[in-house]
């Protein structure tokens, strides 16, 4: 009987043990970032701490982590153009819905050295294991797709597709940081926070929030406007348009 209980308080032990995990605790330096007029771009910091289930490995194995970014999710367009009688014409088009217009992935080291392929394209945490869909339901990778590799190229450029392997850093086993730049036409709405903590290639841990993008005074009260209001906007806009050329005619006018 006694030997019975034993084992059962071994095996409960060995179950509870399995069940406890790593866990981080992350936070962003703003939850909301406001457009104005003069607003040219701003950074939010991502930072957090790392709890584990054994104090006592802390900096004796090897971490690693991924922070990424996500904006506002909509469709867009990829257009090749082709040389015809000397013209440059768009001659084909892929579609993609439900894409990120703001894909950030930060990490402490590149991604391809933290995860495998099949990771990234599970937890969509890189350019190359970058899935994006098509209308109908249709999914394709990154690579070898031309389509879905100028679509990242644009993005970048732009710079609202960022792939930066050594933003983060850990001042101590147990803190990391991470500086996220938002460009100054970032699009408006709630942009997802995913932190992923990984060890030898193994996803320990993963914990997500988020922040807003929101316009303010004259810009805001214009989005709205256009969108509550089109016919008294686009009514207002003609106004505007006939007086500022009325003025103009009166201005340069040559007697």
């Amino acid at each position: 009987m006694i030997r019975a209980a034993l084992a059962l308080l071994a095996l409960l032990a060995g179950v509870a043990g399995a069940a406890a995990a790593d866990r981080l605790v992350i936070a962003v330096s703003a939850e909301r970032v406001q457009i104005t007029s003069t607003y040219t771009g701003d950074d939010i910091v991502v930072f957090g701490t790392i709890e584990r289930d054994d104090p006592m490995t802390a900096g004796k194995r090897p971490e690693d982590i991924v922070v990424v970014v996500r904006g506002p999710r909509g469709q867009y367009v990829t257009r090749h153009k082709s040389r015809i009688l000397g013209i440059w014409v768009n001659t084909d088009s892929r579609y993609f819905v439900d894409t990120p217009s703001y894909f950030a992935i930060h990490s402490n080291r590149p991604v391809d050295q933290i995860a495998d392929l099949e990771t990234r394209r599970l937890h969509q945490i890189s350019f190359d294991g970058l899935i994006l869909k098509r209308p109908g339901g249709r999914v394709e990778a990154m690579l070898p797709d031309t389509f879905v590799a100028s679509f990242i190229r644009l993005k970048v450029a732009e710079n609202f597709y960022q792939e930066k392997p050594e933003a983060v850093t850990l001042p101590s086993p147990n803190l990391f940081r991470a500086s996220v730049s938002i460009p100054a036409e970032a699009a408006v709405g709630a942009y997802g926070v995913d932190v992923y903590l990984f060890s030898r290639g193994v996803l320990l841990a993963q914990q997500s929030t988020h922040f807003e993008v929101t316009k303010t005074g004259f810009e805001q009260l214009t989005a709205s406007a256009s969108r509550d209001r089109p016919a008294l906007y686009g009514f207002v806009v003609v106004c505007l348009a006939l007086i500022t050329g009325w003025l103009a005619s009166v201005i340069f006018r040559r007697d």
